[in-house]
């Protein structure tokens, strides 16, 4: 047999193989319709045939100053952690504190001062970002509540003074690493983590 004839019956199976998968719609080519993108005639994906990546939820309690390592399931790829709870001083606290915190896994800036009234986005380029806020009450009755940037839980009152801190500190495809640098004794942070 020649090279050339090789050659014919070569791609006359990949014709047929071809001809076949098209007819059964695997390895199609999707038909989109001429359009334009004005905003009106676009072709527009329904919000129920996106297929959203999956979530896992769980309370965790830190009572202790180290590191946790959170092993995912890595075809869950999560971009997002939601955490909100509570921090007490122990078993019968004198100190509450309800606080929430997020953190985008990925890319990310910080917001960058631009003038009296107004930010930007720039300065370095993150691995990931996180911010959290709280409400104390001390004895019943003061009050203390503070914003921060660069932790997931931050217990400060009067502010400068840490009690409890919990930061996220890695990812990666299979875990997340969070840290307790700080945890007076006794304290434990008792939150709820969303990852999605």
């Amino acid at each position: 047999m020649k090279e050339e004839d090789i050659k014919i019956i070569a791609r006359s199976e990949a014709q047929r193989i071809y001809s076949q998968n098209q007819s059964t719609g695997q390895f199609g080519v999707n038909q989109t319709s001429f359009h334009t993108h004005n905003g009106t005639d676009s072709p527009k994906v329904s919000q129920k045939n996106i297929i959203p990546n999956m979530a896992t939820s769980g309370s965790i309690t830190f009572a202790h100053i180290g590191n946790y390592t959170l092993n995912i399931n890595p075809n869950n790829n999560p971009t997002t952690i939601t955490c909100y709870g509570i921090v007490n001083d122990g078993a019968t606290p004198t100190v509450r504190c309800q606080t929430f915190g997020t953190a985008h896994l990925g890319p990310s800036y910080y917001f960058q001062p631009n003038s009296d009234n107004s930010v930007v986005f720039g300065g370095p380029v993150q691995q990931f970002i996180q911010s959290s806020t709280y409400l104390a009450v001390i004895n019943g009755g003061t009050f203390y509540a503070l914003n921060d940037e660069e932790n997931l839980v931050d217990i400060e009152y009067p502010v400068g003074t840490i009690h409890a801190r919990l930061t996220l500190v890695a990812y990666s495809l299979n875990t997340i690493t969070l840290k307790v640098p700080y945890l007076d004794s006794g304290w434990q942070i008792i939150v709820n983590l969303v990852m999605s």
